[in-house]
């Protein structure tokens, strides 16, 4: 599942099945509202080296964005 925030509540953006889908959605939601973003928190659920290659791959797409 894709969340986000909305008035400070958790709202299910798209349900995505598997976790290749949700995180290139992610990326291209990135892409897209760019200029937008000023900085990124990743989170994880126990899994460091996921979060690590998801923020690799944010530094990639935008270099000068705050992880």
């Amino acid at each position: 599942m894709l969340l986000r925030f909305d008035e400070g509540k958790v709202v299910v953006e798209e349900k995505i099945r598997t976790f290749k889908k949700a995180k290139q959605k992610l990326l291209d939601t990135l892409k897209r509202d760019l200029g937008l973003i000023k900085e990124v928190c990743i989170m994880h659920a126990n899994n460091m080296e996921e979060a690590l290659r998801l923020e690799r791959d944010i530094q990639e797409l935008a270099p000068g964005l705050g992880t």
